[in-house]
């Protein structure tokens, strides 16, 4: 299982939503990463070129763009999870009009 930590510029770039926008983005990617977030499906993929990031889930109209450490790191009561770090600049979660 895979731990999710958000840059400090994806925890800004999320708060520019409305709270339900939100929850839709949260649950997608609790629900898409946690397990299995190196392996392509329709909705995630390998980005080529990886300039914002490596990986890019599909949320409806929104991006979520995101590496993945496969380092296993120490969290607390000792559990190791290996971590994915999502990187959301300023293209990150606007939605596709926008772009």
């Amino acid at each position: 299982m895979y731990e999710i930590e958000f840059t400090p510029e994806a925890v800004t770039d999320l708060r520019y939503f409305r709270k339900f926008e939100q929850n839709i983005i949260i649950d997608a990617m609790q629900t898409q990463l946690p397990y299995e977030p190196d392996i392509e499906t329709k909705n995630r993929f390998r980005r080529e070129p990886a300039d914002i990031a490596d990986w890019e889930l599909r949320i409806g109209v929104f991006r979520v763009f995101y590496n993945v450490d496969k380092q296993y790191r120490n969290f607390t009561k000792k559990f190791y999870k290996p971590a994915i770090k999502v990187f959301i600049s300023n293209l990150g979660l606007l939605p596709i009009s926008a772009i």
